[in-house]
């Protein structure tokens, strides 16, 4: 059962948009008892009657009976044994007052933080629950409260985030609706352009930016763009954000951003002296990926056929990373030829596999240059 609720992974995300940097600042405020704790399912917010969540010694303890009802367990509590259960689909997770050992399923499981019995209420420690449910769990806060998210991350929308004065905050996307972790977003004060605030995007794609005091008046908006870093390059990808205008400090925004993929073309050169009839899908192009690509995932082996291009021949839409490039001739229905190659613009001898670097086009795109020798 433990299984199957892992497969079906959803997740629970504590989010918060809000002055990010105060907390990093504040660490011991951060965990304070005093902070409200805000819990949403799918949207809706948690009642939790005359109990409420609360964080003790950096830890979340929730009233284990919504919580538990909440990701569909049924509840039962033994007074005499002071053991809270949830029981799902023949899965069960006990937890007994002040103990450090959990039963879950038929494993014990150490607890880092016990079950607790304060003001007549019985509390859980989020985590553990949570990740032993097929859960993940970020924290995030801002400066009094603690916003959580229960959802499924491929279905439902994030909990709604909330504007504060001198502030930006918002979640950036692919085009999909998954999330963008680790995309710079700037903002730049629309009077003087040489004023800018930064925040870095979550690994849930939050992200939110402090706007510093000025004299020169509180508008500012979001740069269009965005930059990676890669061994040692500099790439640039569009970044659209869901409303125009700019951002009045005073009131603070929320801006909903999707970033667009930075990929680049290879385009091939094809000396066919030796050929005279061939079409550009008969040449077959292997890029063998050589580490982590722009955007930090493993990549994969491309295989695909060149077809036309505006500007040349060659294979569009790749995603930026470092490859060792082979060419074969191969017309449909026939077997495959391995071609010599070089890079292009190169008087290099020709070899059975180069691996160029991407390169910066006029119009601010990126492309891999190599030359194919059609045997004779």
């Amino acid at each position: 059962m433990k299984e199957t609720l892992l497969k079906r992974r959803k997740t629970i995300t504590l989010i918060f948009a809000l002055l990010w940097i105060s907390a990093m600042l504040f660490p011991g405020a951060a965990f304070s008892a005093e902070r409200t704790v805000e819990v949403y399912v799918n949207g809706k917010s948690l009642t939790f009657g005359d109990a409420s969540p609360i964080i003790q010694d950096g830890r979340t303890f929730v009233p284990f009976r919504a919580i538990f009802e909440a990701l569909g367990y049924t509840v039962t509590w033994d007074g005499e044994e002071q053991v809270a259960s949830g029981e799902k689909d023949g899965f069960k997770i006990e937890l007994t007052i002040n103990s450090f050992i959990a039963r879950v399923g038929s494993e014990e499981t150490a607890l880092d933080a016990p079950a607790k019995m304060i003001g007549g209420n019985t509390l859980v420690p989020l985590r553990f629950v949570s990740e032993h449910s097929g859960y993940d769990v970020v924290y995030m806060s801002t400066q009094d409260t603690f916003a959580i998210g229960i959802y499924d991350q491929y279905d439902m929308d994030p909990i709604p985030l909330r504007a504060e004065p001198r502030q930006i905050a918002g979640r950036v996307t692919d085009e999909s609706g998954s999330a963008e972790p680790g995309i710079p977003v700037i903002a730049v004060h629309t009077d003087s352009p040489d004023m800018e605030a930064s925040g870095l995007s979550s690994e849930y794609g939050y992200y939110s930016i402090e706007l510093p005091l000025s004299t020169k008046g509180d508008n500012w908006t979001l740069s269009p763009t965005y930059e990676i870093q890669y061994h040692g390059k500099s790439y640039i990808g569009d970044l659209h954000a869901d409303l125009s205008g700019p951002v009045d400090s005073l009131e603070g925004g929320i801006r909903t951003l999707t970033a667009a993929p930075i990929t680049g073309t290879l385009f091939m050169e094809v000396d066919a002296s030796g050929q005279s009839l061939w079409n550009p899908s008969d040449i077959v192009i292997t890029l063998s990926s050589k580490g982590p690509l722009l955007d930090g995932t493993e990549g994969e082996t491309i295989v695909k056929r060149a077809s036309e291009l505006t500007g040349g021949i060659g294979v569009p839409l790749l995603p930026i990373g470092n490859y060792e490039v082979t060419a074969h001739y191969m017309p449909d229905g026939a077997l495959p030829v391995a071609l010599p190659l070089r890079l292009s613009s190169s008087d290099d001898l020709y070899e059975g596999a180069v691996s160029p670097q991407f390169q910066e086009g006029a119009e601010g795109d990126y492309y891999l240059g190599i030359e194919v020798k059609l045997n004779d």
